[in-house]
């Protein structure tokens, strides 16, 4: 049993020996970073959680068996899919591209159990709201509306906040990295570094900077200074594709980093940060790269 953060309880069981036996499903999950640039012309936002989402997909009869469990009481088996299934993951979004088959990526978009609509209008968002409502209940779905948000200009979703104008990390989840403790050894490294990842797109040569903990030298000043970049990030803008873009890039021996510009209000404004570290023969590459900057 695994305490939520809500409080509740999640039923867990370790299908470790049954997952590395598992043939597993490619289905390929939705790129964060498409979801977000979807939401660029809409201004108002309704997000809705599936309650308990996994237990809403049927086990298949002759998968049934794999999935027992025993307990004092005796041995059960699963009816419903649990978590812990390595391809409970892939099976769950295929359920909801099916269900929204044709509303997703027009009016909602969805990532797992997370569905978000949009629209420029209040008559056309409850409109789209009633679409969503009506596919969900023709499924037998039920909402965990504790989590669901109606008819907002600003919203979470997906660790980010979402608005008219642009999108920045949710603060709660930048308040969680700037309580970490200093990485130490190799796992709290890649810990570390796999939090701050998830918004490396807001953090101006985010490679760069991160390079000395892959050295595991100097890594205090490099954590410090990916904390202090999530306290204040900019406020991410939305592409305008009838307007021209500036790519901005830049090298060094350790990374290669760019930033897609825009200008908005007679400023140019960040779309979106890039960066790679380099490895090996990689690092010849910077005689080659120099800092510049193109418009497209």
């Amino acid at each position: 049993m695994i305490r939520k953060r809500d409080g509740g309880i999640r039923f867990c069981i370790d299908y470790r020996k049954l997952n590395a036996v598992t043939v597993k499903d490619s289905y390929p999950m939705p790129l964060i970073d498409d979801i977000l640039d979807v939401l660029g012309n809409a201004k108002l936002f309704s997000t809705m959680d599936i309650a308990s989402g996994y237990w809403n997909v049927p086990m298949d009869p002759d998968s049934a068996e794999k999935t027992g469990f025993t307990s004092k009481f005796g041995l059960y088996e699963w009816l419903v899919m649990p978590f812990g299934l390595c391809n409970a993951v892939p099976a769950f979004e295929r359920v909801m591209k099916n269900v929204l088959v044709d509303l997703k990526w027009r009016i909602c978009l969805v990532y797992l159990d997370d569905c978000v609509v949009f629209s420029d209008d209040f008559p056309t968002h409850l409109n789209r709201v009633r679409q969503d409502l009506e596919r969900f209940r023709a499924v037998g779905f039920k909402l965990k509306m504790k989590k669901c948000h109606w008819g907002r200009d600003q919203v979470a979703f997906l660790g980010h906040i979402v608005t008219p104008t642009g999108i920045l990390p949710n603060p709660e989840k930048a308040k969680a990295v700037m309580n970490i403790e200093r990485p130490h050894d190799l796992h709290t490294v890649r810990a570390f570094l796999g939090l701050t990842s998830y918004f490396r797109r807001y953090i101006l040569g985010f490679a760069a900077i991160a390079a000395p903990f892959e050295r595991l030298k100097q890594k205090t000043v490099a954590f410090r200074q990916l904390q202090r970049a999530l306290v204040k990030p900019p406020i991410l803008v939305y592409p305008n594709f009838k307007k021209w873009f500036k790519l901005y890039v830049d090298s060094s021996h350790l990374a290669v980093g760019a930033c897609l510009m825009q200008e908005v209000d007679k400023r140019d404004r960040a779309i979106a940060n890039a960066s790679k570290m380099l490895v090996g023969s990689q690092r010849k590459w910077v005689n080659k790269i120099s800092p510049h900057v193109e418009l497209w």
